[in-house]
C-alpha cells in the first residue's frame, strides 16, 4: 500500500516491521532520512585526520 499523495513511500506489513519504506527495497523511510542527515552533517563538519 502506498501512502496517498506520497508514491515514493509504501507501507507493507511484511517489510520493515510495519514502518513506512521505499517501494521495491527493504529500506525504511526513517533509515533513508537518517543516512541523508548523516551525509549532510559530514558535509558541514568534515572529519580531519592528522598525519
Amino acid at each position: 500500500m502506498t501512502l496517498q499523495g506520497l508514491p515514493h513511500i509504501s507501507v507493507d506489513f511484511a517489510i520493515c516491521g510495519r514502518r513506512p519504506a521505499i517501494p521495491g527495497t527493504w529500506t525504511s523511510f526513517a533509515d533513508a532520512l537518517e543516512l541523508l542527515a548523516d551525509e549532510a552533517q559530514a558535509a558541514v563538519h568534515p572529519i580531519v585526520i592528522a598525519a
